[in-house]
């Protein structure tokens, strides 16, 4: 139903109704159609055994699966910071190079970035638990 709609709509759009960026959303929407609910609410619960799953229902590369998670990674990350600097009053970047420079600069993104984009859910190092 909703590739039926992507059409619709794309077609309105100049350059887009048969390029490759309409295929590449396609192909996206397939990986998402393939996940879970659970998988859509939390992306980190994507593990080998999903990702081996989505790809093999979408007949995609695990790869395609894991540049999806990462994908939504770095939007969360770019809205987090975002949302930080808005509330705090900060300037705005007006430019990717200017985003570049306060991800570089700003100490406040390196624990946004680490929150992120760590997988606090799995035991670290060799799964031992230290007992006290």
């Amino acid at each position: 139903m909703l590739e039926g709609q992507l059409n619709s709509w794309m077609m309105y759009i100049p350059g887009v109704g048969g390029s490759k960026d309409a295929e590449a959303l396609k192909e996206l929407k397939a990986l998402l159609d393939a996940m879970t609910d659970e998988e859509l609410d939390d992306p980190s619960k994507v593990n080998g055994a999903a990702r081996d799953r989505i790809a093999a229902s979408t007949g995609q590369p695990v790869e395609k699966v894991r540049g999806l998670v990462f994908m939504y990674k770095n939007t969360l990350l770019y809205h987090k910071v975002l949302k930080m600097r808005k509330s705090n009053g900060d300037a705005m970047p007006t430019s990717p190079s200017e985003m570049s420079k306060m991800f570089e600069s700003d100490p406040r993104v390196r624990p946004i970035f680490e929150e992120v984009f760590s997988d606090s859910k799995k035991p670290r190092g060799r799964g031992r638990r230290h007992f006290r």
